[in-house]
């Protein structure tokens, strides 16, 4: 298998292009810095102590800690939308985030 040379640009443009960005060359030395800064947090927490500290993987391991999926009955929708922020027409009401042409594609 050959062998890859990562750069912090060279991560930068593969990650764009990997979630289909289109970046500036400003922006994408912005998210190299910023990649090698979580690298280098990521390292930092490798090299942490961790002795005496509680094993949260055990949690992960513990068997019957799935709740059991049973039907129960409806939100009361009177007190839904008492408690929103903003109704409407009996539905609670958002702020579009999303233009005209979002909703078609």
């Amino acid at each position: 298998m050959e062998e890859t040379t990562c750069t912090p640009v060279g991560d930068a443009e593969r990650l764009a292009s990997l979630c289909r960005l289109a970046l500036s060359d400003e922006e994408k030395s912005r998210l190299s810095a910023d990649l090698s800064e979580m690298i280098r947090f990521a390292d930092a927490l490798l090299g942490a102590e961790t002795d005496g500290i509680f094993d949260g993987e055990k949690i992960a391991r513990a068997v019957g800690v799935v709740r059991s999926d049973t039907a129960a009955p409806p939100f009361n929708r009177e007190k839904l939308l008492a408690a929103s922020p903003s109704a409407s027409d009996g539905y609670v009401a958002v702020v579009r985030i999303l233009g005209e042409e979002a909703a078609h594609d």
